[in-house]
């Protein structure tokens, strides 16, 4: 975990402390002196440990510090600036910030440059996208956490699921969405965009290392249950007709949609949604024995098609694999009809 020494006057300890708090729900280690400085150890050698050891330095500048004669802080500054000297320029280490609208001071740091000629993070004008910047260079990718959790309320089903597989592409790093992940389970029951968005949630929570939990499958299989559709397919007994009659309903959707697409009286992005939860619902159907097939249903299968705005190539691509697909159920269908004919034979043979 990368550790954060955070420099500052006792007169913004109280936006430092919001600060920290957000840092640490990264599994970021701050240094913070009232909190961290151990009793009955020199308090000037533990500081000047951290500084020397830390895999930041961040100097919380603000009207406070300008205004004080005389400032602890000031020889962390020194202290930090020393170590500045030493590091790679190429790499953040020093990380100004202003609290408020106030000046960075003009202090030397070598090579005739001052403290000016480095990029500092504005606090005063927006909070939140302060402290993404501070984010996005203490643990990158986490920036964008915030934002994706804001946009899982957002009133598109469609934005919503985007937000979700985002999530779930930061593996381990998204758990802080974990609450509003499990929070959207109920809600996303009805979704109009059917499945998707229920498994698009089940494969984040596996990635952020949080899909063995019994009483979250448990939820997520009942609302699949409702829905005529089992959520994993680890049994190798083909997929009862009762669990087939959303596939049949997407298989019919999308060949219409293909042809409005194709038309024009649809959007492609329309047919892409379209097209995604006919993957989602095939895969939770039929399982991972067609692999195959599944790779030819995946979405980006289309891209290239949507980039070029090929509206008869999309039709034709869809129109194929969906019949495809239809042929395929149909086998299914029939080979369960042939093991229940045998399986009845067994049992009277039984009798």
């Amino acid at each position: 975990m990368p550790s954060v020494f955070i420099s500052y006057v006792k007169e913004d300890f109280k936006a430092i402390s919001r600060i920290a708090d957000v840092l640490c729900e990264f599994d970021v280690k701050v240094w913070v002196d009232k909190k961290t400085l151990q009793p009955g150890l020199r308090w000037q050698e533990q500081i000047r440990k951290a500084i020397a050891t830390g895999d930041f330095f961040v100097a919380a500048f603000s009207k406070a510090y300008l205004k004080r004669d005389k400032a602890y802080m000031n020889e962390e500054l020194v202290l930090a600036i020393e170590q500045l000297r030493q590091r790679p320029t190429e790499r953040a280490w020093f990380i100004p910030l202003k609290l408020n609208r106030c000046k960075i001071p003009d202090r030397y740091i070598g090579a005739g440059e001052s403290l000016h000629a480095i990029q500092w993070i504005d606090f005063d004008t927006n909070w939140a996208d302060g402290m993404e910047k501070l984010l996005s260079v203490v643990v990158p990718g986490s920036e964008h956490i915030p934002r994706l959790i804001e946009q899982l309320d957002n009133p598109s089903a469609r934005r919503r699921t985007e937000a979700v597989e985002a999530l779930g592409r930061l593996g381990t790093l998204a758990a802080k969405a974990l609450p509003a992940l499990l929070e959207r389970i109920p809600k996303e029951s009805k979704s109009p965009l059917g499945l998707l968005p229920l498994a698009a949630i089940n494969e984040t929570l596996k990635k952020i290392g949080h899909g063995d939990d019994p009483a979250v499958f448990a939820q997520i299989e009942a609302i699949f249950a409702s829905w005529g559709q089992p959520i994993t397919a680890a049994s190798a007994r083909p997929a009862p007709r009762s669990r087939t009659a959303d596939l049949d309903r997407l298989i019919t959707l999308n060949r219409e949609i293909a042809n409005e697409v194709a038309s024009g009286q649809r959007s492609l992005d329309e047919l892409y949604y379209q097209f995604r939860e006919m993957h989602y619902v095939f895969q939770h159907t039929l399982g991972s024995r067609l692999d195959r097939l599944q790779t030819l249903l995946h979405p980006h299968s289309l891209e290239l098609f949507l980039y070029k705005g090929d509206r008869n190539g999309v039709r034709g691509y869809v129109v194929a694999v969906t019949e495809h697909v239809e042929r395929i159920l149909n086998d299914i269908l029939d080979l369960e009809d042939t093991c229940n004919q045998y399986s009845s034979a067994i049992r009277r043979h039984d009798d």
